[in-house]
């Protein structure tokens, strides 16, 4: 993190950026949240803070002789490369209250480590132990450490805070010795609490004689799918010198509780180089939309045979054949159980409150069956249906009339799937009732006779 006067500041209205939301809820554990963010130190290796959000009102108070009382959480990081020990600390955070009674829940306490780590992949082991009882909790996270160029424009990743102020007295919050920004490392927003603080670092921009010299960023929220789910105002800063900042403050109540991906976006006006960084982020509301595998076991239990048999239609294309059989031939209680089983093991991250991969998928049956519903068939059972609750929507389709010579049929293009991948749908019988005649992706439909079929099937009728 170089450190220099140069600096652009900036308050914007409009996004949350989650990375990590790690909360345990048991009774004798210690609930907190864990965050991390990488910048450059254009020294060598990069700069790494650790962020902490740790629960107030869990700690076992201890009274003092003035009668105050006081409790002590103590704290164990611990970096692991290929499961070596590279980096441990250990440290105290304290807490005073002259009435105990009036801390709330709901209150937590910052706290940030800084540290010096070459780019990689680790794992990130915290131990939270509170000193005066038996309770304690253990997080651990993976962690990326970035690189950074040295000469053509880049950005550091995106640290969250719940605000930001400027310095009365430096501490370790403080960047360069003017503003103060207080993590925010559970990273959980609603309608209610919608505002968010961010804070990043843009390097290597040029400045030239007879040029403007500015540079400009905007942020884009994402889908799970990668749809622009929104796209903020774009603003234009004056380049400071090589090196600049941004600390904004957005508002993001207008957001559907969900989980999506986050762009920030930079370009150098210069020269037009352009950066993103990328995260993901969460905007919770009530939990029950959040679809956490509780809520999930809850709703597949009061499903009736019927029910069950429609989802299990409408996601078997996720399934192996041998997961297909299990299900086919297990009774109510089998299928609940399978379909409980099936949505758990899909969760990509335990840790977080939402099953991020049920989320994904149900938006992708809605917005099939919306799509490519058919008098005959729903929008799940149809090829074009399968292929995108499967993989997701296309990068790229081109629809393709029907003329005196072909029927109609549409190709699909996938550039992030296996190097590039094509689905060709056609409509032999001319209802609007697409099949899967050809794909590259390994798996599914291949025929390399697929152009010539397409002209020998015209309008529902193979000629003689």
């Amino acid at each position: 993190m170089k450190k220099t006067k140069n600096y652009a500041l900036v308050f914007l209205f409009g996004l949350i950026l989650i990375f990590t939301n790690v909360l345990a809820n048991s009774r004798n554990q210690i609930p907190f949240a864990l965050d991390n963010a990488s910048f450059s130190d254009q020294q060598g290796p990069s700069i790494v803070e650790i962020y902490y959000s740790i629960n107030r009102g869990h700690f076992t108070w201890k009274k003092q002789k003035d009668g105050n009382f006081f409790g002590t959480y103590q704290i164990t990081t611990t970096l692991y490369s290929d499961k070596k020990v590279i980096f441990s600390n250990e440290m105290e955070l304290n807490d005073a209250t002259n009435d105990t009674l009036s801390v709330k829940s709901n209150q937590k306490i910052p706290d940030q480590l800084m540290l010096r780590v070459s780019p990689g992949n680790y794992q990130l082991v915290v131990k939270v132990k509170d000193k005066y009882s038996e309770k304690s909790n253990t997080l651990q996270i993976p962690m990326e450490v970035r690189s950074f160029s040295s000469k053509s424009l880049d950005v550091s990743d995106i640290e969250i805070g719940s605000y930001a102020v400027k310095t009365k007295k430096e501490n370790k919050f403080t960047k360069f010795g003017m503003y103060d920004i207080i993590p925010y490392a559970q990273r959980e927003y609603s309608k209610k609490l919608s505002d968010v603080t961010i804070y990043a670092e843009i390097y290597n921009l040029t400045k030239l004689s007879g040029k403007a010299n500015n540079y400009t960023y905007w942020f884009e929220v994402l889908s799970l799918d990668d749809e622009v789910v929104k796209t903020f105002e774009k603003k234009t800063i004056d380049t400071p010198g090589n090196y600049s900042i941004i600390i904004d403050k957005f508002n993001v109540a207008d957001l559907k509780p969900g989980i999506y991906h986050s762009n920030l976006n930079v370009v150098d006006n210069n020269n037009g180089q352009k950066v993103s960084v990328r995260e993901k982020i969460y905007f919770t509301g009530p939990i029950e939309e959040l679809q956490t595998n509780e809520l999930i076991a809850k709703m597949v239990r009061n499903r009736s045979k019927d029910e069950l048999d429609s989802t299990f239609n409408n996601i078997k294309c996720l399934m192996s054949n041998k997961e297909i059989r299990m299900f086919k031939k297990s009774n109510l209680t089998g299928k609940q159980s399978f379909l409980i089983g099936f949505w758990e093991r899909k969760d990509p991250n335990i840790k977080t409150p939402a099953n991020e991969y049920r989320i994904m998928i149900e938006k992708r049956i809605n917005y099939v069956i919306d799509k490519y519903s058919t008098s005959m068939t729903r929008g799940p059972l149809t090829d074009r249906g399968r292929t995108i609750i499967k993989y997701g929507k296309p990068d790229e389709i081109e629809k393709k009339p029907s003329t005196a010579g072909t029927c109609p049929y549409e190709i699909w293009q996938y550039y992030s799937i296996e190097g590039g991948v094509m689905f060709v749908f056609y409509d032999p019988n001319g209802f609007g009732d697409y099949e899967l005649l050809h794909s590259s992706k390994r798996g599914e439909r291949h025929d390399s006779n697929w152009e010539n079929k397409i002209k020998n099937t015209v309008g529902g009728f193979d000629p003689f």
